[in-house]
């Protein structure tokens, strides 16, 4: 599309990454989350005001977790729009009761821990 794109607040990846379209959200991600070349490399921008923009970023973490992990309430499915040749170690809290604890390398899940939390 023509308005694709990874500037600013645009939520491209995290759409595709919805969408499980693996290479996009990749390609997205790779693109928002990289080097600013600025002095601090988190400070992104200008994208549509100023710089920091700290949107940018915000919606490239997003981004990334929903390529991890999404959850409809009920289920959760995990690298849903993950590739297979990123390395992954992560902790991630869900539904306010559930942490999860993973670590994906190379295609192999070698840690899977689930810790129901006591409310």
């Amino acid at each position: 599309m023509k308005f694709r794109s990874h500037i600013g607040w645009k939520q491209d990846n995290i759409f595709a990454a919805c969408l499980g379209l693996t290479k996009e959200a990749q390609r997205l991600a790779s693109l928002k989350m990289k080097d600013s070349e600025l002095r601090f490399p988190a400070f992104w921008g200008p994208g549509y005001d100023w710089t920091p923009d700290h949107n940018w970023g915000g919606s490239g973490m997003i981004g990334l977790q929903e390529m991890l992990m999404q959850t409809n309430g009920e289920q959760i499915l995990l690298f849903p729009a993950w590739p297979v040749e990123w390395n992954v170690h992560f902790k991630c809290m869900l539904l306010k009761i559930r942490l999860l604890k993973r670590n994906l390398r190379m295609e192999k899940l070698l840690i899977y821990k689930s810790i129901l939390l006591k409310g």
